[in-house]
């Protein structure tokens, strides 16, 4: 299949595919190296070090055989982008604007054990990680100072990752991230438009071509996106209409956690583990600027982006990305590899 441009559904970015430049643009990354040394006794979140985090805001011990007093541990950042304790203080100076670095920071240690590969343990034990994102997300949108709640990881040095242990972040927001507020303007026209949720209709359309779906269940469907920015990057979308995260059903949770864990398995195997981000995308928060119903024109999504791909000042200059690989071969190699 030749290269050619796509644009995005949801976000209308503009994605040059070009399969020639593969061999510059990709690059080797390997979730395991990271900045800090691996050795679990120098991990600042493997068990017997849990002095050197903050006071824990949530602790799950569901599997006992661990052995270690706990299977997921919550607790603030240690060198937090915004803190709980400030006020915004909103400020001025002529056309400049500011304000104090209001918000939530917090880390999630998804497991006792220390690196290796997450798909590798069970769906029922990782299950805990979905639920403590729920449960740590649905109590900061109550807060109303926070506009935008963001959930993510860093596996790999590539990726951004500083820890040889999986981890994850979840950052609450006192505005709504730039990038963000874009898709949701782009989701609210189209569902003035057309009067569905333009995430709904992706699924929709993915299920029935088929060429670009890498696995599905009865609740979620994963697939290549059709205007990708990265090679191989996956989208997980429940199939059920849910505008936040926090409000996917308990019953729900296993199947997730098993689409998850998949795809990550495959990324692993037909990639040879490549650092990786996640990225799950919520609904505004307490966000007053739209005024079309938010419940029905936007739909959460986890994207999964391996990092073999450099990025160069072309998406930096606002000129748009590259991505070496088109979405259905990506798709068809994960899943005849992995």
């Amino acid at each position: 299949m030749q290269g050619m441009i796509r644009r995005d559904p949801v976000s209308h970015r503009w994605v040059i595919f070009a399969p020639e430049k593969a061999p510059i643009l990709t690059r080797s990354s390997s979730e395991d190296e990271t900045l800090l040394p691996g050795a679990p006794d120098a991990c600042p979140f493997c068990p017997g070090n849990e002095a050197t985090t903050g006071a824990e805001i949530l602790r799950y011990n569901h599997f006992p055989h661990l052995n270690n007093g706990w299977s997921l541990r919550v607790f603030p950042a240690r060198n937090p982008l915004l803190r709980v304790e400030e006020d915004t203080r909103p400020q001025g100076n002529g056309i400049y604007d500011a304000m104090h670095r209001v918000g939530a920071h917090e880390v999630v240690v998804e497991t006792a054990r220390h690196g290796g590969a997450i798909d590798l343990i069970s769906p029922e034990e990782f299950r805990d990680v979905f639920l403590a994102w729920r449960d740590r997300s649905a109590d900061l949108q109550g807060d109303r100072r926070f506009k935008y709640l963001m959930i993510f990881k860093n596996r790999g040095k590539e990726a951004g990752g500083t820890v040889n242990h999986h981890y994850s972040e979840l950052v609450a927001f006192p505005f709504l991230p730039s990038f963000v507020e874009s898709r949701f303007r782009h989701a609210a026209d189209y569902f003035a438009f057309r009067r569905r949720c333009v995430v709904c209709d992706i699924v929709d359309q993915e299920l029935a071509d088929q060429a670009r779906l890498v696995e599905e269940n009865e609740e979620f469907a994963a697939f290549c996106p059709y205007a990708g920015r990265f090679p191989f990057e996956v989208w997980i979308v429940p199939k059920r209409h849910l505008l936040y995260f926090s409000e996917t059903p308990h019953e729900a949770f296993l199947a997730l956690t098993r689409i998850y864990l998949a795809v990550l398995r495959r990324i692993r195997v037909a990639l040879g583990a490549p650092a990786y981000n996640v990225v799950v995308y919520n609904g505004p928060s307490n966000y007053d600027d739209f005024t079309k119903n938010p419940l029905q024109f936007f739909h959460w999504h986890i994207e999964i982006i391996p990092r073999i791909c450099g990025m160069n000042a072309l998406p930096l200059g606002g000129g748009g990305y590259i991505n070496p690989t088109l979405p259905e071969d990506a798709a068809a190699f994960l899943k005849e590899k992995g």
